[in-house]
């Protein structure tokens, strides 16, 4: 049986994400975690054994709110490709919304091409997920087209727009971090890519 989380373990875990958000996991100290979490520096060391170990635990409950099914249940109705454009459109948003997170959790396999963290298990897990759901759905094509399909949307979604919004803003003078854009450029992948 799981022990309840204490109050505060809780507002570590909060201040730790704020922090990690605000200063980048190097500047994200144990210092700086406890003074936002109200609480004394020892509490870090108290409950999580260290700040790393902090750390991953914020990582890891962002990570797993960030590809929560129950956020993309208003597009339950839509059809195959109107609600993997909305999927995709909320998922570009949240990762505008909080940009030092979206850093942290995929710095490693940018900075040092490891591609066996933890965010990279789970986007791959989603797009199975989202592979799955769209089946169900009657989208066409199936099988080794869709996966294909969904590597360069989903690649295209999260490389350009939610990572590197900026990377051709200067040639293109398209905004990514603007919602309407955004939301554009991701139906332009769709429609092309799952016409």
């Amino acid at each position: 049986m799981k022990e309840k989380q204490s109050s505060a373990e809780a507002r570590l875990v909060d201040a730790a994400v704020a922090c990690i958000e605000i200063y980048g996991i190097q500047g994200a100290t144990s210092q700086r975690i406890a003074e936002r979490a109200g609480v004394n520096n020892a509490s870090v060391n108290y409950y999580f054994r260290s700040k790393d170990k902090l750390i991953q635990r914020a990582l890891a409950v962002t990570l797993h709110n960030a590809f929560d099914w129950a956020d993309f249940s208003e597009s339950d109705d839509y059809p195959p490709r109107e609600r993997l454009i909305h999927i995709l459109t909320l998922l570009m948003h949240n990762s505008h919304k909080y940009p030092g997170l979206s850093r942290a959790h995929f710095s490693e396999t940018v900075m040092r091409r490891d591609y066996g963290n933890p965010a990279i298990h789970r986007l791959n897990a989603f797009v199975g997920e989202l592979e799955e759901d769209l089946t169900k759905r009657g989208i066409t094509p199936t099988g080794p087209e869709l996966k294909m399909a969904l590597i360069q949307i989903v690649g295209g979604a999260f490389l350009q727009g939610m990572l590197a919004p900026g990377l051709f803003q200067e040639y293109s003078a398209i905004d990514l971090t603007d919602a309407e854009v955004g939301e554009e450029y991701i139906r332009r992948l769709v429609v092309r890519l799952l016409p």
